[in-house]
């Protein structure tokens, strides 16, 4: 994961918490963490299926991306909520902003 967030050349360079509760966790972990979180954006790197079935579970609305479904390796999600602090977010509370996989971004 730690390569993955130097890969993707984010600037400037967030505030990072690595923390192996989310090394293959399913959706629940996934929950609990973003729950403790703090900060007005949080970037969460995860494994499938944990990360497909919290991303499913996430979102009020899915994207109409067909790879949504089965969210491929390196699919990215970007939702809003509203809510004042992250321990406030449940599921089906968030807005899919938009959503990728790296075929995408392939010219």
């Amino acid at each position: 994961t730690g390569q993955t967030l130097l890969g993707l050349k984010l600037h400037p360079t967030p505030d990072t918490h690595f923390t192996r509760a989310l090394y293959h966790a399913d959706a629940q972990e996934m929950m609990a963490q973003l729950r403790a979180a703090s900060g007005q954006c949080v970037l969460m790197v995860g494994h499938n299926p944990g990360i497909c079935e919290f991303a499913h579970r996430l979102v009020n609305d899915p994207p109409a991306h067909p790879r949504f479904a089965d969210y491929p390796t390196c699919a990215t999600l970007v939702c809003d909520f509203d809510l004042a602090e992250w321990s406030e977010v449940g599921w089906h509370q968030g807005e899919a902003v938009d959503f990728t996989v790296p075929r995408d971004l392939i010219d």
